[in-house]
């Protein structure tokens, strides 16, 4: 597979503004991937996808696209470029016209033959069928959102970029529209971009995941790499609870720690071992007060103290009634992720 999109030194700066929104972003979008920037509001992400689809002018650097330079809106009499495609948080549908008007209207310049049939394929592959004569107010978030993809892929792009698809949506409707969106990519020979500032959107349906703060790329990789070997607290925080000290506290209460050099070490809360026992003082654990237990559904969450320090663990098996005191803590060493300060 080629590369389909970079970004050079790539900056933004809006008027009026002490500093870039986007500073120096350099990226590789490779043909057929799923790229998901994650980052929290006010991050620089939306900034990026706008000027990645050319509707938003650089400051500095480039984005090249399919080859060559990708014009700035300035030099376009249409801000934007024929083979991309973006979908915004409000959907951008026409409120006047049908479903299948909405569709139909971006293929207006083919051949009618090809408009019907490409117009049937979208709604059969988008599942809007028996909502073609629907105006856009009657339909629910997820099929407003779905009428929204297919008005984008409706020239087949080469690159779709998508802006919070989830952001409009409940919890319940969102698991939903996640699975189906898998499912399409898969199908999909277009190459996405997508941004959320939620990482969990992105597990199940990211080749590479990117991580913006503050306009800077704090870390790429794929999702795995990406929870598994987080390169700060911050991305690590993204993906849940992780309790992150000094390496001292854990060469203290861990004698079995590899030597290591790095000055914080941190544990997630999944990877935390309860032990429910009257024997707290037996060998590898550390007797820990707990502090809260919260249920969340197929798991309880435990609140802990030790020293002073707050660590957080997960238990999915069934709680003992006598577990409101202290418990036993049961870390491997070889789960603790190594942070910098």
């Amino acid at each position: 597979m080629s590369i389909l999109l970079t970004t050079e030194e790539l900056s933004v700066q809006y008027q009026n503004t002490a500093s870039a929104a986007v500073h120096h972003i350099n990226l590789s979008i490779t043909e057929g991937e799923v790229v998901v920037i994650v980052g929290e509001s006010g991050s620089g992400k939306t900034t990026l996808l706008k000027t990645m689809a050319g509707l938003l002018e650089p400051s500095e650097g480039k984005v090249v696209f399919d080859g060559k330079p990708l014009p700035p809106p300035s030099r376009r009499l249409v801000p934007g470029h024929s083979d991309i495609r973006m979908v915004f948080q409000d959907f951008g549908l026409s409120p006047n016209m049908s479903v299948h008007d909405n569709i139909d209207h971006v293929l207006r310049r083919y051949t009618p033959v090809y408009r019907n049939e490409r117009v049937q394929d979208l709604i059969n592959r988008c599942r809007l069928n028996g909502l073609e004569d629907h105006l856009p107010k009657t339909l629910s978030g997820g099929e407003k959102q779905r009428l929204a993809l297919a008005r984008a892929l409706a020239e087949e792009p080469k690159l779709l970029l998508m802006d919070e698809p989830f952001g409009q949506v409940d919890t319940v409707l969102k698991q939903q529209l996640t699975f189906e969106l898998a499912e399409f990519l898969q199908e999909s020979t277009s190459t996405v971009v997508m941004v959320t500032h939620d990482p969990q959107d992105a597990l199940g349906l990211a080749d590479t995941m990117v991580v913006i703060k503050d306009g800077e790329t704090k870390q790429s990789g794929s999702p795995r790499e990406l929870y598994e070997q987080p390169n700060s607290a911050y991305v690590a925080q993204l993906f849940g609870p992780i309790s992150i000290f000094p390496t001292v506290f854990w060469q203290k209460h861990i004698p079995s720690l590899p030597e290591v050099t790095a000055p914080q070490l941190g544990i997630r809360a999944e990877q935390v071992q309860l032990v429910f026992s009257e024997k707290k003082s037996q060998k590898g654990l550390i007797p820990a007060k707990v502090e809260q237990i919260r249920f969340q559904g197929f798991y309880e969450e435990f609140i802990l103290q030790v020293e002073g320090q707050r660590i957080t663990a997960f238990c999915t098996g069934k709680v003992p009634s006598n577990s409101q005191q202290i418990v036993g803590i049961r870390i491997d060493p070889h789960q603790l992720i190594s942070f910098g300060l």
